[in-house]
C-alpha cells in the first residue's frame, strides 16, 4: 500500500507475469514477454490518474533487447504492446535505439501506437476529487524540470 498513491483490498484482481529468455550471460539478446492485470487496484498516484478497483486496466508487451555489436548502445523492439483503460483500448509497436557516447550519442525512437478512441479524462481526477482528497488544500507543484 502507498498512501494516496496504490492500495488494492484483499480479493482484488493485480497479477504480474513476465518472461525474459535469451544470451544474458554470453551478452546477447533477449526476449521478453510481459502482461499486468491491474483491474483490482486503486491507483490515484500524484493526485492525476483516477482508477478506482474494478476498473479495467491491463497492460502488455513483448519484444525483443540487443545490446550493440561493438561499442556501447543498444536496440529495443516492442513487437507488441497494449493498454486495456476502462472501456479503451490502445495498442502498437516501438522501437528505440541508443548509439554512440559523449556527443556522438544518439537516441532515436519511433512508436506506431493506435486507438478506435482514449477518453483519457475519464482517467483523470477532477478538480473538486483533488480537492476533496487534500483537504480543500491544492496539490503541490511539481518539481522543476
Amino acid at each position: 500500500r502507498v498512501p494516496d498513491q496504490l492500495s488494492k483490498e484483499a480479493g482484488g484482481a493485480m497479477k504480474l507475469n513476465a518472461k525474459v529468455t535469451g544470451a544474458a550471460a554470453s551478452g546477447g539478446a533477449l526476449r521478453f514477454d510481459a502482461k499486468a492485470d491491474l483491474n483490482g487496484v486503486d491507483m490515484r498516484p500524484g493526485l492525476l490518474v483516477n482508477k478506482a478497483p474494478g476498473q479495467r486496466l491491463e497492460v502488455a508487451a513483448a519484444g525483443t533487447y540487443a545490446p550493440a555489436k561493438t561499442g556501447s548502445g543498444m536496440t529495443v523492439n516492442v513487437t507488441s504492446m497494449s493498454l486495456g483503460a476502462l472501456e479503451d483500448t490502445v495498442t502498437g509497436t516501438a522501437t528505440v535505439a541508443l548509439a554512440g557516447t559523449g556527443k556522438k550519442a544518439t537516441t532515436t525512437f519511433k512508436a506506431d501506437v493506435k486507438a478506435a478512441k482514449l477518453d483519457a479524462e475519464k482517467l483523470l481526477m477532477s478538480e473538486e476529487q483533488v480537492l476533496a482528497r487534500t483537504g480543500g488544500k491544492p496539490p503541490p507543484e511539481p518539481p522543476p524540470g
